[in-house]
Parts: structure tokens; sequence; C-alpha cells
């Protein structure tokens, strides 16, 4: 059974597939035992029964999980960076040739688990939950768009206990809940401790550009996106600049490209020509992050990486903008 996303749907497909998923059975070895809760500690760093509150309402765990299904990079960033390696996963997001996993995109992950185990059907927006039961999970550790697939939070929840990962803005939430249900709870302080260092250690890497303000966003034909959600640049010592958004993704034309007057601009480009039309217009070499020399465009595959966040991921992005800003005249200037 492969449950597609709402905008590739149709009602009567959603209510035909809602109905087959009743036919699901619960796999989960998380099931308490009727009467009983089993309060001795589990392997690792934490005792079990474990309850995370989520969106959704609460999961909980009975005894440590040991056959994880992970949808989405992010979540599969959170589980290696904790030592936990899923029995499967899927990012529809980095697959090639129709749905062929690709690590080429994702370099923080690459070398660190096997696409091997990329193995339960997502591709191109779909969810497959006849695949993820086969794999008899004892947890589903999914991101929100994937729950938010109409029925689909009911029908995995039919599959094993299902934990819904917040936005990517919010990876050390993720962390520490995933921590949680996996009994690895000291080992996600430490990461989050480790991620937050490295940041605020790269800051003096970048003494010129304390305090400065920044735009974020992606190129497209005739207009730019402003990218909200990333915050890295923030903790980098940067400040986002007034018309930079806090959460949502703001549409500016290119008629309004004078508009952009951060000291900062970072821009991903998904091709030369894109790149080069919005280079052409006189007002771009004009802007202060021009004059700076801080007008940075980075390649397309950084927007997969800046959507997507877990420590893995973050110290990755730290050091590509780090290798970008440092040498440039603002910052040398602050030496």
């Amino acid at each position: 059974m492969t449950l597609t996303r709402p905008r590739r749907r149709g009602a009567a497909l959603a209510a035909a597939l809602l109905s087959t998923a009743l036919l699901l059975t619960a796999c989960s070895g998380n099931d308490a035992p009727e009467g009983t809760i089993d309060n001795s500690p589990a392997a690792g760093n934490d005792a079990f029964p474990v309850t995370v509150t989520t969106t959704y309402g609460e999961t909980t765990l009975y005894e440590k999980p040991e056959r994880i299904v992970a949808l989405g990079m992010s979540n599969l960033d959170i589980l290696t960076s904790l030592g936990v390696t899923p029995v499967a996963f899927a990012d529809d997001g980095y697959t090639v040739n129709g749905g062929s996993p690709d690590f080429s995109n994702a370099p923080w992950v690459d070398g660190k688990v096997s696409a091997d185990l990329w193995d339960v059907g997502l591709a191109d927006g779909e969810v497959n939950a006849e695949a993820i039961a086969a794999y008899d999970p004892d947890l589903l550790i999914v991101g929100t768009r994937d729950a938010e697939d109409g029925n689909m939070y009911e029908t995995l929840s039919e599959i094993a206990p299902v934990y819904v990962s917040p936005s990517a803005s919010e990876w050390q939430k993720a962390t520490t809940e995933i921590g949680q249900l996996t009994g690895k709870s000291t080992e996600a302080e430490e990461q989050i401790a480790a991620v937050e260092k490295a940041y605020e250690d790269a800051q003096s890497s970048l003494p010129g550009l304390q305090g400065r303000t920044y735009n974020i966003g992606a190129l497209d034909a005739g207009e730019i996106w402003i990218e909200g959600p990333w915050t890295f640049l923030s903790d980098l010592g940067l400040v986002p600049a007034d018309n930079q958004p806090a959460e949502d993704i703001q549409n500016m034309s290119m008629e309004n490209v004078d508009q952009l007057q951060a000291d900062v601009m970072v821009l991903v480009a998904y091709d030369d020509a894109t790149t080069d039309t919005f280079k052409s217009d006189p007002r771009v070499a004009s802007l202060p992050s021009s004059e700076n020399g801080t007008l940075i465009y980075l390649p397309a595959n950084f927007l997969g990486a800046a959507h997507r966040a877990g420590p893995l991921n973050r110290l990755w992005v730290k050091d590509q903008m780090v290798s970008y800003l440092e040498k440039t005249p603002l910052n040398q200037e602050g030496n």
C-alpha cells in the first residue's frame, strides 16, 4: 500500500486507502503487557517506559526499541549521531533515477550509514506503509510532513508507536526527544552541546561579521525566496536583517532586489543560468553585500542541507559557511 502526499492524491483514492489501512496489524514490541508496566532500566542510560509528547499526542515506549524505521534525513542524522542504526529509512529529497538512494547531496551522513538500509519505498513524495510494516518496527520516527499526509499518522500508528519530529529549526528538541526514546539521553545532550560549542568557537573565525545583518534565500526564475527558518548564520554571530522573516518563506520579485540591504547575503542558486540572470541586474552590484564581498552563491545541494537539520548536518553547514565567509574582505577588516 503506497500512500501519496495530499497534493498528488484525489479524495476517492484517499478514502480507499483509509479503508485498506484498517487491515494493517500492529507489529510493535513496545505494547505494554496487559495489566503490567515494566519499570526496570533498559540497556543504555535511560529507564523505560518513556513518554514523549508531540503535536500528534503522546508516544510511549515500554522497552528500548530495537527495530526503528526512520523517514527523513534529519531523523536519520540524529539517530546516526547517537550511535543508533535503524533497520530501514528513506527520504524522498535524496533519490535519483526514479528512487535510487543517493548520499552525494547529504555528505554529512555519507559513509556513516549504509545505503542498503534505504528500503521503505519513500520516493517522489510517497510513503509506503506496507514496506514499513514488513520490517516489523517497534518505533517509527517520521517528519511532520509525512504525518500530515492525509490519514498517514493513524495508518502508521497501526504498525508501531510513532514519533513525529518537529521542524528542522527545532533540531535540538528533536535530538533530545529521540535520545529519550532510544535510551540515549546522555548522548543527545553531548551532541547538542558539541554543536553549540562548535558554532560558538567558529565565531572567532568571523570577527568582522559579528553583529552584522544577513539575508538568506534561494534564487528562482525572476524571484528570490527569502528563507526564514534558516538560523545557522545567527548561530555564527550574525543577526537577521529587518526584512529577514523569522519563520515563513517570503517571496520577493526581482523588482524589489534593492531591498536586500543586509551586510551579508547568502543565496542558493539552482543553476548557472538563474545565477547569471540575477548577477546581470545592475542593482545587484550596488548592494551592500556585493560591495562588502559577502554576497555568497551556494550550490543547489545546499538547499536540501539547510532544510534538514541534525547534529551531523549542523556541523557540516558550519564548516561550509565558515569556509565561504572567513576570507571575505568584510571579515578580514575585523582581524
